[in-house]
């Protein structure tokens, strides 16, 4: 209790001051050092979309408008979110939100409370709560108590301008929460036995020689991103 004023002072230093400059270390998306409008840097996606399956349904109907896709057979979307539920509902319509309106709501997944304001990740016109009949493929029991499940449908998309989606074109989804979150796996049951222990030994393994080596893995370094990773893909272009 006599720490509890030092741990709310922090608290409220966190977020005031918070990113702090850090911001600054965000990949920028043409590899140069600096940033400037129009160029942008990259973000985690937990704090926008989360699944990216906004920008990937965007890119896909652009891509088959322009003939480079094959879709004479519809569109077909499979969407993982490994965030326990926090990643599939801001895809669906929401009371009150327009598609694209920024909201604290968007971002929920990344940020902390109450979230981190971002364009709305609208793509369909269905509600979360309407898609009936999940199927569960891993029982809760065995599954750190939240099922793992999936949903096979036809939804409707809706326009949403930030991500460049169209509008009232109907899409195969497949939908799949796996509820792992907590595991080194993400997405696979929690190891037991023998097994666990073999992968706990592993994984140490893995994490003292990452901790041995962290400058040559997460050193600073001030080359353009073209000589430390790779020549900027169309995308980012």
């Amino acid at each position: 209790f006599l720490l509890r004023p030092a741990v709310d002072l922090l608290d409220d230093l966190v977020e005031d001051c918070l990113p702090a400059g850090m911001e600054n270390f965000a990949v920028p998306s043409d590899g140069a050092e600096d940033a400037e409008y129009p160029t942008y840097r990259l973000i985690d996606g937990g704090y926008t979309e989360v699944t990216s399956a906004a920008f990937n349904l965007g890119k896909m109907q652009a891509d088959c408008k322009e003939g480079k896709l094959d879709c004479t057979d519809g569109l077909r979307m499979i969407v993982f979110d490994h965030d326990l539920g926090l990643g599939l509902p801001p895809l669906f319509k929401r009371p009150g939100i327009s598609p694209g309106e920024p909201t604290l709501f968007a971002g929920y997944a990344g940020a902390a409370f109450p979230g981190n304001l971002a364009p709305t990740s609208t793509i369909f016109e269905e509600s979360y709560s309407d898609l009936m009949d999940w199927t569960t493929y891993i029982s809760a029991a065995d599954n750190n108590g939240t099922a793992a499940r999936y949903w096979i449908g036809t939804l409707t998309t809706v326009a949403n301008s930030w991500f460049n989606v169209v509008g009232g074109e109907r899409v195969r989804v497949a939908l799949f929460e796996p509820g792992q979150n907590a595991l080194a796996t993400d997405q696979t049951p929690e190891p037991q036995s023998s097994t666990g222990s073999l992968i706990n030994r592993l994984t140490q393994k893995v994490e003292e020689n990452l901790a041995s080596s962290a400058d040559a893995f997460l050193g600073d370094t001030q080359k353009p991103q073209v000589e430390v990773y790779a020549q900027p893909n169309e995308l980012q272009e």
